[in-house]
């Protein structure tokens, strides 16, 4: 439900949608940065491949 009104907010107003972001990341208790789609793609397979660690080691051994 959240990510869909989300998306509907950023179809009808960007800043609505970000306000409503930003509340629910402080009501959850998550973090809440801005980056870009590059550095946003870096983040994610950069977390990716931290955890794929334990994964690959297991299968080498």
């Amino acid at each position: 439900m959240t990510v869909y009104l989300t998306v509907v907010l950023m179809v009808l107003s960007p800043l609505k949608a970000l306000a409503f972001v930003v509340v629910q990341q402080a009501l959850f208790g998550l973090p809440y940065a801005q980056t870009g789609l590059v550095d946003s793609y870096r983040q994610v397979l950069r977390h990716l491949h931290a955890v794929g660690v334990p994964l690959r080691a297991e299968r080498r051994a």
